[in-house]
């Protein structure tokens, strides 16, 4: 796969500096544009190339498990529970890079054949626990009603009224119980154990459709294409390059069109770029971590920028 270069020129947007305009206007280029401007090549798949990066990734699984089965060997309990926590974090990153593959599979684009992108994708996702099929129909819902808040499911942010309401009655409730342990216990498993599950791929996504200038549509004002702009590129390092096959780097590219294999990606994204121009976003300077923290403290509910517009922003944050 081609070596990834974060853009240094055309209209990148960093969080830590620009955040939105001061008057957005909504993209006006076409699917048409995109489609004629992407090179013909960047939508035809390649079942070998694909199926290579299938085999390099569970031969990734293959060698962490042959080491893995010699840490019951270390003597020092420390150290051995080191080795187990550090097993797992890398582990995890391939199978996230499994689950991407898959992911692939189900927005048929590793393969013209469709009984082999749906075997692959059953297959590893299975092996992951994930169910394909019905992952598949609900990720093609969020795909076809990104950033419409009445319809898309996922990173749905809330408007301003009803997140100050439910905080309010939320804050109530939780004064009488926060502090029993069972409600404590409770909440580390479901909050801790289960984040420490999905994060690899929770975390990603997150930030790729959550982001201080990008917009969100109610169903009045909203298109495919609006939704489509309203993501952005981030940059996950070689991690994200090689492990995460790109997904983060490209995500903006992906939303417009989904079929586009991951080799492909970059080649298409610099493409999708010079239709898009101003409406292009990314953060490729912001570090990660600072970036998910820096989310998690500001991006809490949207509301109206400008009367009756019926488009929506996370507050402006100084």
């Amino acid at each position: 796969m081609a070596v990834f270069i974060p853009p240094t020129d055309g209209p990148e947007k960093c969080s830590e500096q620009a955040g939105r305009p001061a008057a957005f206007e909504p993209p006006e280029y076409t699917m048409k544009e995109i489609y004629d401007n992407i090179p013909p090549h960047c939508l035809q798949p390649n079942t070998l190339v694909s199926l290579y990066y299938i085999l390099r990734d569970y031969f990734f699984v293959l060698v962490l498990v042959s080491v893995a089965t010699q840490i019951p060997n270390i003597s020092y309990p420390y150290l051995r529970s080191l080795a187990w926590a550090t097993y797992a974090f890398l582990q995890g990153l391939v199978f996230t890079g499994l689950w991407e593959l898959a992911h692939e599979c189900g927005h048929g684009a590793l393969s013209k054949s469709k009984a082999f992108n749906n075997t692959c994708g059953l297959i590893i996702h299975s092996l992951l626990l994930v169910p394909y099929y019905s992952w598949k129909i609900t990720h093609s819902t969020h795909h076809k009603t990104t950033n419409n808040l009445d319809k898309d499911i996922a990173f749905v942010p809330t408007i301003k009224e009803a997140y100050q309401a439910a905080r309010e009655s939320h804050s109530k409730a939780w004064d009488y119980i926060e502090d029993m342990p069972l409600v404590a216990l409770i909440h580390l498993f479901f909050h801790h154990g289960c984040g420490l599950i999905t994060g690899f791929v929770c975390l990603p996504l997150k930030l790729n459709e959550a982001y201080s200038s990008i917009p969100y549509y109610p169903t009045k004002t909203w298109t495919f294409l609006r939704g489509a702009a309203s993501t952005v590129d981030r940059d996950f390092g070689f991690i994200g390059r090689v492990i995460f096959h790109g997904a983060i780097e490209t995500h903006v590219m992906h939303h417009h069109v989904s079929r586009i294999p991951f080799y492909h990606a970059i080649e298409a994204t610099a493409a999708v770029r010079k239709v898009m121009g101003s409406h292009y976003q990314s953060d490729f300077k912001t570090p990660y971590i600072w970036a998910f923290w820096k989310n998690y403290r500001t991006c809490k509910f949207v509301e109206e920028t400008e009367q009756s517009s019926q488009i929506y922003f996370f507050p402006k944050t100084e």
